[in-house]
C-alpha cells in the first residue's frame, strides 16, 4: 500500500493535535473551574443553566447554515481560482455577520411569549443565550474553517485561547465575584463572544474584496443546508438529553447528568479537534489521486486516535469524579464511562461522514439518518429512565451514536465515494483497547490516584499490544519515535 505523499500524514497528524489541543484548551479551563462553580451554583441551578446552554448549542446549528463544512469543501474547490476564492470568502462571512443576528432576534420575539412562565427558560435569559450564539456563529465559523483550511495554526490557536480565555475570566468574575447566577453566566458568554469577533476581525481581516458573489453563496448553502437537520440531530443524540430529561426527573438530577457529560466532554471535544485536523486530507481526496492513495492509511491513524482518547476518557473519568466535584455529585461517576463510549463512537463517524461530505461532496438525505440516531436516543431514555434513571440516561447515548455510526457507513458506500478502509487493521485495533480497557477495569477501582496510575498502566499497555497485533508496524513506530526525539532534542538546543 502507498504511503501518503510527503508530509500529508505529519501534517495531518499535527494539525489533528492542534486542533483537538485548542479544543480541549477552550473546554479545559471551564472544567479546571467545575469545582468552583459547583459549590457556588446549586444543583438544580446547575441543571437549568445547563438547558439554555443546549438550548443555545442548537442555536449555533441552526444559525450556521452548514457553512462549516460547505465553506470547506467551496474553498478547496475554488483553489484553482484565487480571486473568486477570496470573494467566496468574502460572501460567507458577511453572510454570518447579518443573517444570525437577525434569526437569533426573531426566534426570541417569537418565543418569548411563550415561555413567559416558564421556569427553565425564561425569555431574558433565552434572549441572551440566543445573542450569545449568534454572536459566536458571526465570530468563529468563517474565521476558523478559513485558518484551518489556510493551515494557520498560530493564528487559530489565537483566536480558541482568546475565546476560552474571556468566556472563563468573564464567567468567573459573574459568576463567583459577582454572584450573578445564571443570568451573570449567559451576559459573560455574550461579551466574551464579542470579544472573539473583534479579535476574528482583527487576524483575518474582514475586507469587501469583489463583493457578495451569490451564486456562490447559494452553492456553499446547497451543500450545507441539508446539514442542517443532519446536526440538529445531533444536538438531539447529546445535549438534548439534558432538555428532555428535564421533563423526568429532578433539576437536581439534571445537574448531576450535566456534571456527568462536562466530565466525558473532553472525549467528544479531542476526537471533534482531530476530525477538523484531518479533514483537509478528505478534501484533497476530492481531487488528487496521490492523497486519495494515502488516505487509507491516514484513516487508520485516526481511528486508533479516537479509540485511544475514548479509553483514557472512560478510566479517568470516573476518578476525576471523585477528585474535582462535591459529594452532591457522587452520582455522576458511573455515567461518565456511558458517555465516553458515545462520544468515542461519534468520533469514529466522522470517517465516514468526511469521506461523504468532502471527498465524495454528498449531503443530502444524511439526515435522515441522523435522525434515526436521534429517535433512537430518545426511545432509549424514555424506555430505560423510568427503570434505571440517570444511567439509562446515559447508556442511551452510546445506543444513539452506535446507529448514527452503522447508518453514515451505510449511506456513505456508493460509486461517488472512493474512500476505501482497512478492516482487518481496525478490527484488532478494536480489540486491543477493548481488552485494555476490560482488565484496567477489573484491576482497579475508581476513586484513588492510585487506581488512576493502574489505569494509566494498563492504557501505556495498549502501544506494545497494537504492535503485537500487527496493528501498528513496530519499524515504522520506531522510526517514528527517534524522528520526534532528534525534533524534540534540535528544538531544545534552540530554545
Amino acid at each position: 500500500m502507498a504511503d501518503p505523499a510527503p508530509g500529508a500524514l505529519g501534517s495531518a497528524v499535527r494539525n489533528s493535535a492542534a486542533y483537538a489541543g485548542a479544543a480541549v484548551f477552550q473546554r479545559g479551563i471551564v472544567f479546571l473551574l467545575l469545582p468552583v462553580y459547583t459549590r457556588v451554583l446549586a444543583p438544580a441551578e446547575y441543571g437549568r443553566l445547563s438547558v439554555l446552554l443546549a438550548i443555545a448549542a442548537a442555536a449555533v446549528i441552526l444559525l450556521s447554515c452548514g457553512m462549516d463544512t460547505a465553506f470547506f469543501r467551496t474553498y478547496f474547490a475554488l483553489q484553482s481560482d484565487p480571486a473568486r476564492q477570496r470573494r467566496f470568502v468574502t460572501t460567507a462571512w458577511t453572510f454570518l455577520l447579518v443573517v444570525p443576528p437577525a434569526i437569533a432576534a426573531l426566534l426570541a420575539l417569537v418565543a418569548g411569549p411563550v415561555l413567559v412562565h416558564s421556569e427553565v427558560a425564561p425569555p431574558a435569559e433565552l434572549a441572551l443565550a440566543l445573542a450569545g450564539a449568534a454572536l459566536l456563529v458571526s465570530g468563529t465559523v468563517v474565521p476558523l474553517a478559513l485558518l484551518r483550511a489556510e493551515e494557520r495554526l498560530r493564528d487559530y490557536l489565537v483566536l480558541a485561547a482568546v475565546t476560552a480565555g474571556t468566556t472563563a475570566a468573564f464567567t468567573l468574575v459573574a459568576v463567583v465575584g459577582l454572584d450573578a447566577g445564571v443570568v451573570g453566566w449567559l451576559v459573560a458568554v455574550l461579551a466574551a463572544n464579542a470579544v472573539t469577533l473583534a479579535t476574528a476581525v482583527r487576524i483575518i481581516p474582514f475586507r469587501r474584496v469583489g463583493g457578495v458573489d451569490r451564486r456562490l453563496l447559494a452553492g456553499a448553502l446547497a451543500l450545507g443546508l441539508p446539514l442542517i437537520p443532519h446536526m440538529l440531530s445531533h444536538w438531539g443524540l447529546g445535549i438534548s438529553n439534558r432538555v428532555i430529561l428535564a421533563g423526568m426527573v429532578a433539576t437536581s438530577k439534571v445537574g448531576i447528568y450535566a456534571l456527568a457529560a462536562n466530565i466525558a466532554l473532553p472525549v467528544a471535544i479531542v476526537v471533534q479537534g482531530m476530525a477538523q485536523g484531518f479533514m483537509p486530507s478528505f478534501a484533497r481526496a476530492a481531487t488528487n489521486d496521490a492523497a486519495l492513495t494515502g488516505l487509507r492509511r491516514t484513516i487508520n491513524v485516526q481511528f486508533l486516535m479516537v479509540l485511544a482518547v475514548t479509553a483514557s476518557g472512560a478510566l479517568l473519568g470516573p476518578i476525576a469524579v471523585r477528585h474535582l466535584a462535591s459529594p452532591a455529585y457522587a452520582g455522576a461517576a458511573e455515567l461518565v464511562p456511558w458517555l465516553a463510549l458515545g462520544y468515542g463512537l461519534l468520533g469514529l463517524y466522522f470517517i465516514p461522514m468526511n469521506a461523504v461530505a468532502l471527498t465524495a461532496g454528498r449531503t443530502r438525505r444524511v439526515w435522515i439518518v441522523t435522525l434515526c440516531a436521534a429517535a433512537t436516543n430518545l426511545v432509549c431514555l424514555v424506555a430505560l429512565v423510568p427503570e434505571l434513571g440517570l444511567l439509562g440516561a446515559a447508556m442511551a447515548t452510546p445506543a444513539g451514536y452506535l446507529v448514527l455510526l452503522v447508518g453514515v457507513a451505510i449511506f456513505s458506500r456508493g460509486a461517488d465515494n472512493p474512500v476505501r478502509y482497512d478492516a482487518g487493521r481496525m478490527r484488532r485495533g478494536l480489540l486491543v483497547f477493548a481488552a485494555v480497557y476490560g482488565l484496567a477495569v477489573a484491576t482497579s477501582g475508581d476513586s484513588t490516584l492510585v487506581d488512576a496510575c493502574i489505569r494509566l498502566a494498563w492504557l501505556g499497555s495498549a502501544v506494545p499490544l497494537l504492535v503485537w497485533a500487527h496493528v501498528v508496524d513496530r519499524d515504522r513506530l520506531t522510526s517514528k519515535l527517534w524522528e520526534s526525539r532528534a525534533r524534540g532534542q534540535l528544538w531544545w538546543r534552540r530554545t
